[in-house]
């Protein structure tokens, strides 16, 4: 991908990092999803995941729900 970053890529890296940086200081998961504003089960994915990439690949590599049609075809 050129050009600039998926709003959804851009995001992942930044909850990454600022989950990181949390673990480093010692906060604990609920203070860190209740900051972030997310569930404790996110911030646990995150906080498991060695680097965004980790997040990223099942979102990034998804196949698309839209299907290539053909002119003419009754969809």
């Amino acid at each position: 991908m050129h050009g600039r970053q998926r709003p959804l890529v851009a995001r992942t890296r930044e909850r990454h990092q600022q989950i990181h940086e949390r673990i480093e200081r010692g906060d604990s998961l609920r203070a860190m999803a209740r900051e972030l504003r997310l569930s404790r089960g996110t911030v646990l994915r995150f906080a498991r995941a060695a680097d965004a990439e980790q997040l990223l690949v099942a979102a990034t590599h998804r196949p698309s729900v839209i299907r290539a049609t053909s002119p003419g075809s009754s969809c």
